[in-house]
């Protein structure tokens, strides 16, 4: 008999309702920091996810009482999560915060959620279907990759209303698929989500963004193998790849610049030694030489700028966690396959 997905499921509705918000909050803050509503006493609190793992993606159904989710950038720094969630509220609504100012996304709405982005939310009341795909297989297919974040595609959209269908049917019979099943439907759930986030663009438009993405591509790959270079700057990147200045600030627009895209990507490797066990005994100067600073003290002032504390803090504050270890792809835990995904 052909091996069925893995499934988790979690429920509040058999703990002691003093203790229920409690373990939700343990199992969710592997990615989120979540909150009580101010309005929500603890005991009527209550949250049931359904979860199923289908090839690389993880689809899930959560249904919960309203709160408050964070993901600052030090836990995004921490624990590397690097993948999309996606998420059809087929009841209630979340109001998220962003630069531009509050973000709305009402029930139908196919939201956009980038786990590597800093997130702060309210839910109401909710039952949501939720999809998180790993950003090396998204990102490819779709264009601006990197400014998706609380976007939000109207429900009243042709493909929108296809990929809630797809989705909720997806769930519904989860339990009948097979492994096989499931790697089969990869592909084109992936191709479904990438043609509704990317819409009809026009050719010449198509063509642009094309180019564009793979050019960004390129260079974010070049600046990853070369962050321990305290020689790499906007200059060494446009001499690398025939750029101008004002083209290299378009494409790394979205992170305030180059600049701030390389000492933030810096700073976010930094924070990964000092928070994995097996580097504690590294000195803070080698750290900050390995991550192509020219000086302790030049790391910690950008270190405190960006995360409110200095590096020793962070490394006397952390205690070592399940971050560090390597989810397996057949994980039985539907929390951790938030972050596997």
């Amino acid at each position: 008999m052909a091996a069925a997905i893995p499934h988790s499921l979690f429920s509040t509705d058999t703990l002691d309702p003093a203790n229920r918000f409690g373990a939700w909050r343990d199992q969710l803050s592997v990615v989120f920091d979540p909150h009580l509503s101010d309005t929500l006493a603890p005991e009527r609190f209550s949250a049931t996810v359904s979860g199923y793992r289908l090839g690389a993606l993880s689809h899930m159904r959560c249904r919960a009482t309203s709160q408050h989710f964070v993901r600052d950038r030090r836990k995004i720094d921490a624990d590397g999560l690097d993948n999309y969630m996606i998420q059809i509220f087929r009841r209630g609504e979340c109001v998220a915060s962003s630069p531009k100012g509050e973000v709305v996304m009402k029930a139908g709405e196919i939201c956009i959620f980038d786990n590597a982005q800093p997130l702060d939310s309210c839910n109401s009341d909710f039952d949501l279907l939720s999809l998180f795909v790993p950003r090396e297989m998204l990102a490819p297919l779709i264009s601006y990759p990197d400014s998706r974040h609380l976007s939000h595609i109207a429900a009243d959209s042709p493909l929108a209303a296809l990929l809630h269908n797809h989705l909720a049917m997806l769930h519904q019979t989860a339990d009948e698929l097979t492994w096989e099943d499931a790697q089969l439907l990869v592909g084109p759930t992936l191709s479904l989500l990438a043609a509704t986030l990317n819409g009809a663009p026009d050719a010449a438009e198509g063509s642009e963004r094309a180019i564009q993405l793979a050019l960004t591509t390129t260079i974010k790959r070049f600046v990853d193998e070369n962050l321990a270079s305290p020689e790499l700057s906007a200059e060494t990147l446009m001499e690398a790849f025939g750029v101008s200045r004002a083209r290299l600030y378009r494409l790394f627009g979205a992170y305030d610049g180059v600049a701030t895209y390389i000492r933030d990507r810096r700073l976010g490797m930094a924070m990964t030694i000092l928070r994995n066990p097996a580097q504690q005994s590294r000195k803070i100067i080698d750290i900050a030489y390995a991550t192509g600073f020219g000086s302790e003290s030049s790391f910690i002032r950008a270190f405190r700028r960006r995360y409110g504390h200095t590096p020793a803090d962070c490394r006397l504050d952390h205690t070592p966690s399940a971050h560090f270890a390597i989810a397996d792809p057949i994980d039985s835990n539907w929390s951790d396959w938030m972050r596997s995904a």
